[in-house]
């Protein structure tokens, strides 16, 4: 999965993160949690269900899951609720471009957050998902 748009969406919020960052910034977690608030796009999962049509055709829906995960070092109170809600409303209902077979994909939908401490930072975790057909 390309994150570069979804970053893109979560620029366009104006949440004010001072890093965007994708997957393979992940490796250099320690610097990059130098210049918070930061916020990361992971690709979680993809599942195919079964083919649906007939031998030498393909024609499968795919889902596709995914994690934002916003890290801050400090926050006020109610915050955090604020800027969950503004990523949810960003990316709720928006379809990734490349998440089709030129029909639109699935719109996101959210799937689940988590709240957590990353290396004593505050980090939560919003979870999307979004199908689309992968036909050949």
């Amino acid at each position: 999965m390309d994150v570069d748009p979804v970053l893109d969406v979560i620029r366009g919020a104006g949440l004010g993160f001072r890093q965007h960052l994708g997957v393979e910034e992940l490796s250099d977690i320690q610097d990059d949690l130098k210049a918070l608030p930061a916020v990361f796009v992971v690709p979680q999962a993809m599942q195919g269900a079964p083919n649906s049509m007939s031998v030498g055709i393909t024609d499968q829906k795919i889902t596709q899951r995914f994690s934002v995960i916003a890290v801050f070092r400090k926050l006020k109170r109610g915050e955090l609720h604020k800027i969950e809600v503004a990523l949810m409303n960003a990316l709720i209902g928006w379809s990734h471009p490349d998440m089709h077979d030129g029909s639109p994909g699935t719109p996101a939908e959210f799937a689940n957050q988590r709240t957590f401490n990353l290396n004593g930072n505050l980090a939560t975790s919003l979870d999307f998902t979004t199908t689309y057909h992968f036909r050949k």
